[in-house]
């Protein structure tokens, strides 16, 4: 979620991963790789004010709304066509997460796809 981290999210899913990992699955919680900023800059009646995004440090997010303020979030539910800001980079920095996590990509061929892939490369 946006402004949650991996502390959070391990909290509000406490009960599911619970459950999950006693099913047999492993469940990995990740961090957002975009830190949100503690305050920020906006312009009141043409003035430049600095204020709070809130008190919660580690705030993190997959992608930005607003290339010049990290924390702007300010039309994200308006239903306006938006860029979302760095999603490219975050895809590409949970790939190499996922990567790295052994064998999650790399499942074990059955005989049948084993025998397949020789025909493929004869």
């Amino acid at each position: 979620g946006w402004a949650q981290n991996k502390s959070v999210l391990s909290f509000k899913s406490k009960n599911m991963t619970k459950r999950l990992c006693k099913a047999g699955y492993d469940c990995y919680l990740i961090d957002g790789p975009y830190l949100l900023p503690m305050k920020s800059n906006v312009e009141i009646d043409g003035t430049l004010v600095e204020i709070e995004n809130g008190k919660r440090q580690n705030a993190r997010a997959w992608f930005t709304y607003n290339p010049n303020d990290a924390s702007d979030a300010n039309l994200a539910q308006t239903g306006t066509p938006m860029q979302y800001v760095g999603l490219t980079e975050a895809l590409d920095y949970l790939e190499k997460i996922l990567v790295s996590i052994r064998g999650i990509f790399q499942p074990a061929l059955s005989s049948s796809s084993k025998s397949q892939q020789k025909d493929d490369h004869a």
